[in-house]
């Protein structure tokens, strides 16, 4: 089979799903797709029973946009219509099925496979191992932030023939879901970023959250790899769980044992590998936090194969995930658009990056609520006010439900309360803060997707 693209042969297609054609398309399938808003012509479309919408439902829709066949349910077969003569592949459970076809197409492919998952930091070593193993040959990494039960196989279905390195970000949010992915992903390396209380309404502590990470390393061959930040507070946990070849990473001149040390140095990433004299390279986004996920990053590339000068050129290649430290001039201001997420210690890490960063003007927070901590929600929005009365900024606003509880713990904390401010909505939030702004002023945007602090922007465009 010729191109640098897999066809996916019915044939095939049935004995990976486990599943039956009712009508066989007399074509191979281009792509698959879960979703009819980005379906083309050729596509298997993969219907999904989701929270808020049976894309049983939308079957027909597919069809009409070009799909070659579609993946149903068994289940789901009486309540179709406009579907008469058309290409069906009856599953047990798409879920499963796609899952399933993933996993036979990860071996057909036969790339080197990395699975990365930790509780901050995925996406940005997800991009930066990327942006590195491309240099010295063909990559496929997970879509965005697709590392769920379904995110997951449908970015490694995006894997071509030529694909020599597969890079795949692994999710959770409850107990037990890491490994079911692990067991599609079967991934031959995996790193563990770093650890902390993310999730943590599902979980009893950040213990709990460090051993059910820990799954992707259980799930290695002994004869693959793992590579972790030794300086990790949940490191042993990790260390216990490695069947195989173990590589650790060490920040500055701590954890002396370690295979590899990084430091920053005048805004570059300085690298030193055994014995070796350092080797300098630009670092991609400030703060001690890019330094570990650089050298995790490096780490992985340089067991690859990767020479320093392709690393270097990855480096300077690489480019941020969206509303993740974009610095963004806003009319007279500046925005630093952090806000895709945010948990105590990515909070922690961003408000000392910012109070690093250099300014013309005053500094402001528009800090978001930390969701998904469960009961630890209070005690973390109150320890994030204190933290913040420690700095010296022009202002904070909070915004969200759990508000008033940083602005009260920032006032306990000797903060001026003309310069604090708690509101529930975005938009009440831009009302306050605009006015308050001079030409030269920065301001942070930082909290969690659910509050959307980037529907501020427009209020700082206004005259």
């Amino acid at each position: 089979m010729k191109g640098k693209n897999f066809l996916f042969d019915p044939a095939w297609l049935m004995r990976a799903t486990e599943g039956q054609w009712l009508q066989q398309p007399s074509v191979s399938i281009l792509r698959i797709c879960h979703d009819t808003r980005r379906l083309a012509p050729g596509d298997l479309y993969v219907a999904i029973r989701g929270a808020h919408l049976d894309g049983h439902s939308l079957v027909a829709e597919a069809f009409q946009k070009g799909a070659a066949a579609a993946m149903v349910d068994e289940a789901s077969l009486q309540t179709l219509s406009g579907i008469s003569g058309k290409a069906l592949l009856v599953v047990s459970d798409t879920v499963g099925a796609l899952g399933r076809l993933a996993a036979m197409h990860r071996h057909r492919v036969g790339a080197l496979i990395t699975g990365i998952t930790g509780s901050v930091g995925k996406t940005t070593v997800k991009e930066m191992t990327a942006a590195l193993l491309s240099q010295r040959g063909p990559t496929t990494c997970t879509k965005g932030n697709w590392n769920n039960h379904i995110g997951l196989p449908l970015s490694m279905l995006s894997m071509e023939r030529e694909t020599r390195f597969g890079i795949f970000e692994i999710g959770m949010n409850h107990p037990g879901e890491i490994r079911p992915l692990a067991e599609i992903l079967t991934p031959d390396w995996a790193v563990i970023t770093t650890i902390g209380p993310v999730h943590l309404e599902n979980f009893s502590n950040v213990e709990g959250i460090a051993v059910e990470k820990a799954a992707l390393l259980r799930a290695l061959p002994h004869d693959g790899a793992a590579f972790l930040h030794r300086g990790d507070p949940y490191f042993a946990i990790l260390q216990d769980a490695v069947p195989c070849s173990l590589y650790t990473l060490g920040l500055d001149d701590e954890q002396s044992d370690a295979d590899m040390h990084v430091r920053s140095h005048q805004g570059n990433l300085l690298v030193y590998e055994g014995g070796s004299a350092a080797q300098e390279m630009p670092l991609p986004g400030p703060g001690r936090h890019h330094v570990v996920n650089a050298g995790l990053a490096v780490m992985v590339a340089r067991a690859a194969g990767c020479s320093w000068e392709q690393i270097r050129k990855g480096f300077s290649a690489y480019r941020s995930p969206p509303m993740r430290w974009e610095i963004q001039p806003h009319g007279p201001f500046t925005i630093v658009n952090d806000a895709y997420n945010a948990n105590p210690i990515s909070m922690k890490a961003a408000l000392e990056t910012y109070a690093e960063m250099l300014s013309q003007g005053h500094k402001w927070l528009v800090l978001g609520d930390m969701l998904e901590l469960g009961g630890h929600a209070v005690q973390a929005h109150k320890e994030l006010g204190a933290h913040v009365a420690a700095g010296d900024w022009a202002g904070m606003i909070a915004v969200g439900l759990h508000a008033q509880t940083v602005r009260e713990a920032a006032l306990r904390a000797g903060m001026d309360e003309n310069r604090v401010a708690a509101f529930a909505t975005v938009s009440e939030a831009g009302d306050w803060l605009r006015p308050r702004l001079s030409e030269g002023d920065s301001i942070l945007l930082k909290g969690s997707r659910g509050v959307q602090l980037e529907n501020l922007l427009p209020f700082f465009k206004r005259g």
